[in-house]
């Protein structure tokens, strides 16, 4: 009976240091171990349930992480892309002020070669 009782005390401390990394907070327990078994077998259903209609939590957070990567995808193409708009409109602006420059010049000239 000792050698029995000590391998549950074991047992005890293992189940307490695993029950410690999920919740270091140790919770008392109020109900019979019937009531307990009831809560745990109608928790496990809802897990079920909620893992039929989301999908399983390794798959949710595979998708997640696709997503993630995705999105972020392409927010560093939108963002190469403004980055392009700007050079093009930087470009634009710099043609046109030559144009005007150029346009300047050449009714210059002609004023001067007119009153020559």
């Amino acid at each position: 009976m000792k050698s029995d009782l000590a391998q549950r005390e074991e047992e005890l401390q293992d189940y307490v240091a695993k029950a410690s990394r999920i919740s270091p907070e140790r919770q008392q327990v109020t109900g019979s171990t019937k009531s307990v078994d009831t809560e745990i077998t109608r928790l496990k259903r809802k897990m079920k349930v909620y893992e039929s209609s989301h999908g399983e939590h390794e798959q949710v957070v595979r998708e997640y992480a696709e997503a993630l990567t995705l999105y972020r995808e392409k927010t560093n193409q939108v963002r190469d892309l403004r980055r392009f708009i700007d050079r093009l409109d930087n470009i634009m602006s710099d043609r046109q002020n030559r144009y005007k420059i150029m346009r300047l010049s050449l009714s210059d000239a002609s004023y001067i070669s007119t009153t020559s």
